[in-house]
């Protein structure tokens, strides 16, 4: 990094410290306020819309639901359909060999007509599976088929976030000394049988399933109290998060009257997963979920439709690799935030322009977003809402604290530099004035009326001074005055200028100053080469003109016996001097007056060199000498341009 870049950026410390408090504090109030669960609800609703918005799939081939719709209710003679009706559904759709089917309908009490003839199709057939629910949230427990073993039951129940939707499926859960699996995992684990895949507990976590072939392995993410965006939420029993298929159709579906009237391929049953449930408005079965689009019921799907997708996500998962909903760690999610958050605060820092400040923001917050959207599609859930608000919040409302902090600065920064600038323009005329006057009448030189004359005139010059520095004021500093060689006239100089035009006018307005020992030089050799002035503001390039006036004024009132003098400008190596010497009798005095010290505060400022010397045999050597040349890199031309 170069010097100037290096400069630059510790220049903002100050800034960074007085913000990172207050930056800081957002962050924290931040993660407070998500610990809290108040946050949840928004990140639940990003989660749903990065769900629904991902790229379409295909309708998934392993699994069919026979829906119970309107038509086939009305065409029946009562509802609930009478179990002869179901046994005759279920002999007819094994004669095409399905993989396994799952009855995601209540059968724990006889619907007759023909309840014996349900009771021999579920005792003839190993691969019905039946529901019951054994979860006592508060609402009525469902007995299962009593026809049915309890190696071909699985539980449907399902608990929906405080929103009311659902986004976590249970595969397990205890039920006194024992367990109790879910229909989805009864159907996956049924299918993946069928293709080679065993089930046996995690590697990773001992608490979870994990599905082998040969060499291969897939272990499902389990659910946590803290997973995602979820606080102290309850994960009992084996959860894991539902990665809804996102498809026009993600899943063929017939109906009953389909079956009966032979309207529908073989293709469709045959080594598939079947799901036979109600889907119909009338009798409803739905569950709540803003994952999916393109739904009948706007924000909700048929309970038998939600099994299809929980089973769905399980056999892709270990046959085709598809991303289950993975999350970070509490840690990984808590540095992720803070990231953001520490971004804004450096953000706001560096932006000189709340325009440029807010597009940066802008930039950001698309990066942050489409950085998580991009994470979903491969199966991994971070915090959007948090790192969003942090970073906006830090990079946008920070802005104002740090404008107003660099408000007061400059403030402060323009009343110092006021001052320096009075006593220069004091320092460099009048004073000078003022020395030479005492010089010469300690030598009793003058006569009286030399003397009134010449405090007169310094007595104007420091009137003039005043009105010089408001103009200067009023022109927004872009102006430079030098001491006047007479009364008549006022020489005002364009800071805009290119810095060795300047350096030039500067030495033929000095020179012909009415100093005692410019009346002796008979060689001046004055040349200023082209300088490079990008890394100059228009104050250094007033304080390079004062400290060459003060140096030439030097030559006039100290160079005794000089006949030569040479002013130049030179660059070598990266660097430029600026060099005043002559031939007269050279320093007499080594003390550190007003002169040497502004010269080296202005050498400071540049990360530069002042020399004030005497030269052999004879004269003086004022030299002030600073760096022009920066390596270019990315970061510095950032940098530079914030």
């Amino acid at each position: 990094m170069s010097d100037r870049t290096l400069n630059k950026f510790t220049s903002k410390i100050p800034f960074l410290r007085a913000g990172g408090i207050a930056g800081i504090t957002i962050i924290s109030l931040t993660i407070i306020t998500r610990l809290t669960g108040f946050l949840q609800p928004l990140e639940w609703s990003i989660l749903d819309l990065f769900l629904r918005s991902r790229p379409l799939e295909l309708t998934d081939d392993k699994i069919t639901i026979i829906g119970i719709n309107e038509t086939d209710i009305n065409n029946s003679p009562s509802y609930p359909i009478p179990d002869r009706d179901m046994a005759v559904l279920i002999n007819k759709i094994q004669q095409y060999k399905p993989v396994v089917i799952g009855l995601d309908n209540v059968r724990d009490k006889p619907v007759e007509p023909g309840h014996k003839d349900l009771v021999t199709a579920f005792k003839k057939y190993p691969n019905i599976m039946g529901i019951e629910k054994v979860i006592d949230n508060g609402s009525e427990t469902i007995l299962p088929p009593p026809a049915l073993s309890a190696d071909n039951l699985g539980f449907s129940d399902a608990t929906p976030d405080a929103d009311g939707k659902l986004r976590r499926n249970y595969l397990t859960v205890p039920v006194k000394e024992d367990y109790k699996f879910s229909l989805s995992l009864r159907l996956s684990e049924a299918y993946l049988n069928r293709q080679g895949w065993e089930s046996d507990e995690g590697i990773k976590d001992a608490n979870t399933i994990r599905f082998t072939k040969e060499s291969k392995s897939v272990e499902l993410p389990r659910f946590y109290p803290n997973s995602g965006s979820y606080v102290r939420t309850d994960d009992g029993g084996l959860q894991v998060l539902v990665n809804y298929r996102n498809s026009q159709k993600p899943f063929h579906k017939l109906s009953l009257t389909d079956i009966k009237t032979n309207n529908f391929s073989q293709k469709l049953i045959t080594g598939k997963i079947i799901l036979i449930g109600i889907t119909s408005q009338s009798h409803p079965d739905i569950i709540n979920s803003n994952a999916v689009k393109n739904n009948v019921i706007n924000g909700q799907i048929y309970g038998v439709e939600y099994q299809a997708h929980a089973a769905s996500q399980i056999v892709n998962g270990v046959l085709s690799n598809r991303p289950f909903l993975n999350t970070w760690t509490e840690a990984g999610d808590y540095l992720w935030i803070c990231g953001w958050g520490m971004l804004g605060i450096v953000l706001s820092c560096l932006s000189r322009s709340p325009l440029k400040n807010l597009l940066s923001v802008l930039l950001g917050s698309i990066i942050l977003i489409g950085t998580s959207y991009a994470l979903i599609l491969f199966g991994w859930w971070i915090p959007v809402v948090p790192a969003l608000l942090v970073f906006s919040i830090n990079g946008i409302a920070l802005t104002a604290f740090y404008q107003y902090d660099r408000f007061l600065r400059l403030q402060i920064e323009e009343r110092r530099l006021a001052i320096v600038q009075a006593f220069d323009a004091i320092h460099n005329s009048p004073l000078q004035e003022i020395a030479l006057l005492l010089r010469e009448l300690q030598g009793h030189n003058l006569r009286e009326v030399e003397v009134i004359d010449k405090i007169k005139h310094v007595n104007t010059e420091i009137r003039d001074i005043f009105d010089r520095l408001i103009e200067e004021t009023i022109e927004h500093n872009n102006v430079f005055y030098l001491g006047e060689a007479d009364e008549s006239r006022s020489i005002k100089l364009d800071l805009s200028d290119p810095i060795h035009q300047l350096f030039a006018e500067v030495y033929e307005q000095t020179i012909i100053r009415d100093f005692p020992h410019f009346k002796t030089i008979k060689i001046p050799i004055v040349n200023f080469k082209l300088l490079e002035e990008d890394a100059l503001t228009i104050e250094q390039k007033g304080q390079l003109c004062r400290f060459l006036e003060e140096a030439i004024c030097n030559v006039g009132k100290h160079a005794e016996c000089a006949t030569k003098i040479s002013v130049t400008g030179e660059e070598k190596d990266g660097w430029y001097a600026l060099k005043i010497e002559d031939n007269g009798i050279g320093v007499t005095s080594n003390a550190r007056n007003r002169g040497t010290k502004q010269a080296q505060s202005l050498a400071e400022q540049l990360r530069g060199k002042f020399i004030r010397k005497s030269m052999a045999p004879k004269g003086t050597l004022c030299q002030l000498s600073f760096p022009i040349r920066q390596k270019s890199s990315f970061f510095s031309f950032w940098l530079a341009n914030r």
